[in-house]
């Protein structure tokens, strides 16, 4: 920018500096912000050596680990910090589309729990479960359903039972006949 311009036979410009310093460097030295590191297997085993500070993060990337694509956090805990498990960053879930075939109302799905999970322990209380129906009909579809684990000759199954109505334009009457059904299944690890 120009300060001054005076006319003479020269022409003098008088202006600032040609070049500016800029000083950021004053206070103390803040901590370093959190880092995310990644590993195969758990933080405790793969990061004993290094510069982990409080609030960094880890992403296991052990494919074979149970805890396969988990977030961990380092949380202070009493006593010392500790890595604790707070996302997972692909959720186990199970989505097909089937056809079942509705009999008075009802109807049976059995979802093999090999297509879901591997876990041996896991309970009902763990799965949550969601389905629509497609309907060409263009007729208005209401349904619940139920849900147990079963085995059935040596297999277990997520056992689902459908019951559903339609409403023809005058009654509501019980399914029947073959419905495809989206099914998606995710359960808590």
């Amino acid at each position: 920018m120009v300060d001054y311009v005076l006319q003479t036979v020269d022409l003098d410009v008088f202006g600032g500096p040609t070049s500016l310093d800029v000083s950021t460097d004053f206070g103390r030295a803040g901590d370093r912000g959190s880092r995310i590191w990644a590993g195969t297997g758990a933080p405790e085993q793969v990061l004993t050596t290094q510069d982990v500070a409080l609030y960094d993060l880890y992403i296991n990337t052990n494919s074979v680990d149970q805890y396969y694509s988990w977030l961990y956090q380092y949380v202070p805990e009493i006593g010392s910090p500790v890595w604790q498990r707070i996302l997972k960053l692909n959720p186990s879930q199970y989505s097909a589309i089937s056809l079942v075939t509705f009999e008075d109302g009802e109807a049976t799905l059995n979802i093999a729990m090999s297509n879901i999970t591997t876990d041996p322990t896991i309970t009902t209380a763990q799965f949550i479960f969601r389905y629509s129906f497609e309907n060409t009909a263009g007729f208005p579809v209401a349904s619940s359903f139920t849900y147990s684990i079963e085995t059935i000759l040596g297999v277990k199954y997520l056992r689902v039972i459908f019951k559903g109505v339609e409403f023809d334009g005058t009654d509501w009457v019980d399914l029947a006949g073959s419905y495809k059904v989206h099914t998606f299944v995710s359960y808590l690890s």
